[in-house]
């Protein structure tokens, strides 16, 4: 469906005025913690050098879905599939920092599939592709971090709204 909708950079495979210009985001259930995060600009331009956007769907713990959206990473938007895959099943475990993320963490493997098996790297003049790999990988696992996070703080709040 995307192919069809986004041709590339500037282009568009609809007319203006057709629904598929209008964004349409699915309600999110209450088990899900959505976040989403762009990367740090390294140039002048205006624009996130990466974007991802992710939602986990957590049930008792573990990862049941994970949706992650990365933008900025191909020559259109596209979902990480592989790296979603990975996460499926996997336990959310204790609050953490996304800056201090170890090496064997899944959410560090996710960002390292996504870079390596979803993306698709445009070529640039300001950023060689081990750079556009090393910055995908980042803030693809920062995001789900944070998304995890927020899972848990929802999910607190709750049960401080019921005692």
């Amino acid at each position: 469906m995307a192919r069809a909708i986004s041709l590339g950079p500037f282009s568009s495979g609809v007319e203006l005025g057709h629904p598929a210009n209008v964004p349409l985001v699915p309600a999110i259930p209450f088990s899900c913690g959505p976040h989403a995060q762009r990367g740090h600009r390294r140039t002048h331009f205006c624009f996130a050098q990466v974007a991802v956007a992710a939602v986990l769907t957590v049930h008792d713990g573990v990862i049941s879905e994970a949706r992650i959206g990365l933008v900025n990473c191909a020559d259109r938007p596209l979902r990480a599939h592989a790296a979603e895959q990975a996460l499926t099943g996997v336990e959310i475990g204790p609050p953490m920092d996304g800056y201090q993320l170890r090496e064997d963490h899944p959410f560090t493997r996710a960002g390292r599939i996504a870079a390596e098996r979803d993306a698709a790297h445009p070529a640039e003049p300001y950023a060689d592709l081990e750079y556009r790999r090393h910055a995908i990988a980042v803030v693809v696992a920062r995001t789900l971090c944070q998304a995890a996070n927020d899972h848990r703080s929802r999910i607190g709040q709750t049960k401080g709204d019921s005692q």
